[in-house]
């Protein structure tokens, strides 16, 4: 007697849109012009970078060609915004794991400071097919909740020039404390050496 399976319906649509989804993991760059120490965790106010967005294919499939487009940093709060929307960047196909990095060719300057949003959009060529984006939070080594099909939106933390100074600031008078100590301590090497063979004769 033949043996057959009923696959509902439903159950069926699903695997096939499923098949048709490929996830991405983006998250924001930035670097200097600098060939050292170029990348950057925080940009600073009114310095000069190039901005990117490093993109993951986190699904267990190749990924297939898309573009990224509609590029902007946005600060609702204060109303800013710097956005390019004519540029169109190619994105290759993408093996599991594998990950890629996309500048955008012109340095920006970001007037403003605190947190703001690094947005684009990600499509696949081939309208037929979807991306599922993903936010990578680069501080906490996560990857966040889904995000859209083709939007991506990314928090971004834009340091303040006043806040940058007292950073270095802080870390002069740091270093210079150790300096001081260090020179403190050679001067004296003769004295903590008395010191030191009177103790070990005293109790030794």
């Amino acid at each position: 007697m033949p043996f057959y399976i009923k696959i509902p319906l439903e159950t069926n649509n699903e695997i096939v849109n499923e098949s048709k989804d490929y996830r991405l993991e983006v998250s924001p760059l930035f670097r200097r012009k600098s060939p050292f120490f170029s990348k950057v965790r925080y940009p600073i106010q009114r310095e000069v970078y190039k901005a990117g967005i490093k993109i993951k294919n986190i699904s267990s499939k190749v990924s297939p060609k898309g573009r990224v487009h509609a590029f902007a940093i946005e600060q609702e709060a204060k109303n800013f915004h710097i956005i390019d929307r004519e540029l169109e960047v190619s994105l290759p196909e993408l093996n599991p794991q594998q990950a890629i990095e996309i500048w955008w060719p012109d340095p920006i300057s970001i007037p403003f400071y605190g947190v703001a949003n690094m947005i684009c959009k990600i499509n696949p060529v081939n309208r037929d097919l979807s991306y599922k984006i993903f936010q990578k939070c680069e501080f906490a080594k996560t990857t966040g909740d889904l995000l859209s099909n083709d939007l991506w939106t990314g928090p971004i933390y834009i340091k303040g020039v006043m806040e940058n100074n007292q950073d270095w600031t802080n870390r002069l008078i740091l270093f210079l404390t150790f300096v001081t100590i260090a020179i403190a301590c050679i001067v004296d090497f003769d004295k903590l050496r008395n010191v030191w063979s009177w103790t070990w004769n005293s109790f030794f």
